[in-house]
């Protein structure tokens, strides 16, 4: 069964959840991409990945700090939502005092990142999504008493980040934000505006798909959301927006704005996407 799966299918008669995706992705549409963690479920399978190396690989893997991959990234059969059924691994991003990554001009950010972005040789760029109308954005998201998410810091998760955002405050068009003033509650963003948020419990499993139609000025987008291995259920209306992408610049993983010394590390984890 897919569950971790950007795919086509029609908006109006979604209502899954996370066990059903496969049953929908054959009766309304099929994948476009696919983030599950099958073939690439080591840290040497993502290592490997580079400009001049990219045939074969879901991921690009460059928007992270200068240290190894075993630093930054864990899999792990242990590491998935029991709910998925289909990944052979789920996967532990971390960011640590080393997590600052040094930008296409060469500069340092001064925001801390671990993320895995899709290959820009991979299904999702041929088409662009900008103009395919609805795509799903599925995944599953963690977070663990061990090495836990700082609460007094801004976090960013599964986001669509502007190529240019590091020149300008672009607002990202959907995110998952932690921390700061969002507390301990996890909050869906849309362009800076807040429309969805609840208490994210240590532990357990969210599950999310971005329902996104790509028309760029006149896209809209949709939240489903469920825990543990529960239905997705729809818990926003369709809230329109600017969805302009080339849909490689979908990250997963975690973004902490600055705020003070870093000294701990703070894991987040990922499946199903």
């Amino acid at each position: 069964m897919h569950k971790s799966v950007v795919f086509l299918a029609i908006l109006a008669k979604l209502a899954v959840g996370i066990d059903l995706v496969d049953r929908q992705v054959t009766k309304y549409g099929y994948v476009v991409w696919d983030g599950r963690f099958l073939d690439h479920n080591t840290t040497d399978d993502i290592a490997g990945w580079s400009w001049n190396n990219r045939d074969g690989y879901a991921y690009q893997w460059y928007k992270h700090g200068p240290g190894v991959t075993d630093e930054y990234l864990a899999f792990d059969p242990k590491l998935k939502n029991p709910a998925d059924l289909q990944s052979k691994v789920g996967v532990k991003m971390t960011v640590t005092e080393t997590s600052y990554w040094t930008n296409w001009d060469n500069v340092v950010e001064k925001v801390r990142r671990t993320n895995l972005i899709p290959e820009g040789a991979a299904a999702i760029d041929a088409p662009t999504p900008v103009g395919t109308g609805l795509l799903y954005y599925h995944f599953s998201i963690l977070r663990s008493i061990i090495n836990p998410l700082d609460v007094a810091k801004r976090h960013k998760f599964a986001f669509f980040e502007p190529e240019d955002a590091w020149y300008s405050p672009l607002p990202y068009f959907t995110e998952l934000v932690f921390g700061g003033a969002a507390g301990k509650n996890l909050t869906w963003n849309v362009a800076n505006q807040s429309h969805w948020t609840a208490p994210w419990e240590i532990d357990v499993w969210q599950n999310f798909a971005y329902a996104i139609d790509f028309t760029e000025y006149d896209g809209h987008i949709t939240l489903y959301y469920s825990t543990g291995g529960n239905d997705l259920v729809a818990v926003s209306e369709v809230i329109k927006t600017n969805t302009e992408s080339t849909g490689h610049d979908w990250c997963i993983g975690q973004l902490v704005e600055p705020d003070g010394d870093y000294v701990f590390k703070e894991d987040v984890y990922y499946s199903g996407v």
